[in-house]
């Protein structure tokens, strides 16, 4: 039985190996021994710059290097080795490549050329394009800089090197760069699709004459570079900025909340037009106006844009150190019965994230839940807990339907 059970224990290291074999074969060596083991081997050498804290440097390692089809393509062209930049042995690392942004990855030729340099995570589908550009000298940071020093680049291959920079969190060239293509294009140029991107890069901010052009040219802008792509841009630049007025958060930006619905305004796109009243209402604290509005949207809305209407009327207080309104309780009130009538209607329908989404709903209609509104959710909790999937949820679920029951238990004394 002993041997049996040694046999299998053996089993399971040897494939354990096997799989972490399969990914990327990072050497545990300097990059002085890299460069060697790269110009023996004929390979360029591949260095990750991670930091233990960074999420996408840590789901890279995990998720994206250690699978196969990862080892198949870099092990074959790179002599690949990672480096935490917190390290005191790496600070010197960290200056000589600049890095400013994690995870950074570089590409380095066998005599210490930096080839390129990119940084941010994604899947390898988005991830080994963008490595293929950096073995490119007509992509690669670089060929880019070496055809800059020369004169003579294009408007588009300018925008192209300054597309790189700005991957390589090169912020300073980068938005030189920016600057000397803006002033060097022509109106006529600024409204072409070639160039859309110019408007959808950080240095197009909300006060800047780039950002303006934009919306004076905004029809012929749309016409050129597509409705779709641009609206959608739109949308989600806006809608971000909306989003944190509507929620009472602190912002940081150059643009003031009166300047922001002022552009909204002339980007005719309804759904932005209803968030800049829902900001408007937060801002100018009109309780009455917004309550009516979630009321009037509720039944129709999902967990989750209850979720976001009680994010909106939670903003209220916290986008003025919680000096509310006489009327934000009673609205509060109204609210957090309309969300638990709303519950009740989708009965053992209810998700584990619809749950997540009312209770986070609920405790920003009410800081205090009346005992009433808990009895029926604990009713509720009876009938929904027993139908829903024993999963990792579940015992969260258990223990916000056990606070209403303490809540009942602590009233009844």
């Amino acid at each position: 039985m002993k041997r049996i059970l040694l046999l299998f224990v053996i089993c399971l290291f040897v494939q354990s190996v096997s799989v972490a074999q399969e990914g990327v074969d990072f050497r545990n060596i300097s990059l002085e021994e890299a460069l060697e083991q790269a110009k023996a081997e004929d390979k360029l050498v591949f260095v990750d710059c991670y930091t233990p804290w960074c999420g996408p440097c840590h789901r890279m390692l995990t998720e994206v290097f250690p699978r196969k089809e990862a080892g198949d393509y870099f092990n074959s062209r790179f002599v690949c080795v990672k480096y935490d930049m917190t390290k005191d042995e790496n600070v010197e690392l960290n200056k000589k490549f600049r890095v400013a942004a994690y995870p950074t990855f570089i590409i380095i030729r066998p005599d210490g050329t930096v080839l390129h340099k990119q940084t941010g995570a994604g899947d390898l589908n988005y991830f080994i394009p963008c490595v293929e550009a950096g073995l490119n000298d007509s992509t690669n940071l670089w060929g880019l800089e070496q055809e800059y020093a020369r004169g003579g680049m294009s408007n588009v291959r300018l925008m192209a090197y300054q597309a790189v920079l700005a991957d390589a969190f090169d912020c300073d060239k980068a938005t030189g760069i920016y600057r000397e293509l803006w002033g060097r294009l022509s109106d006529k140029e600024r409204l072409q699709k070639e160039f859309w991107r110019l408007y959808t890069d950080n240095y197009c901010t909300f006060d800047s004459p780039m950002c303006e052009f934009m919306l004076a040219h905004l029809d012929e802008i749309r016409a050129n570079a597509g409705q779709e792509e641009v609206d959608r841009f739109l949308l989600t630049r806006y809608g971000g900025m909306l989003e944190k007025w509507i929620k009472g958060l602190e912002i940081r930006d150059s643009i003031s909340f009166e300047d922001l619905c002022s552009q909204v305004e002339r980007l005719n796109l309804p759904r932005l037009d209803e968030m800049r009243v829902l900001a408007g209402w937060v801002v100018n604290q009109e309780v009455q106006a917004l309550t009516d509005w979630i009321a009037k949207k509720m039944p129709e809305g999902n967990s989750q844009a209850v979720r976001f209407y009680a994010d909106a009327f939670q903003g209220i207080s916290w986008g003025h150190d919680f000096n509310v309104p006489e009327n934000y309780s009673s609205c509060g009130s109204r609210l957090a019965e309309l969300t638990v009538n709303k519950m009740e209607e989708q009965g053992t329908n209810l998700s584990s994230s619809d749950l997540s989404e009312y209770f986070g709903a609920l405790s920003c209609f009410q800081r205090e839940m009346p005992i009433e509104l808990c009895r029926r959710l604990v009713v509720l909790g009876d009938k929904v807990l027993p139908v829903l999937p024993d999963d990792e949820r579940l015992p969260g679920m258990k223990r916000m339907f056990d606070d209403m029951r303490r809540v009942i238990e602590q009233g009844n004394k």
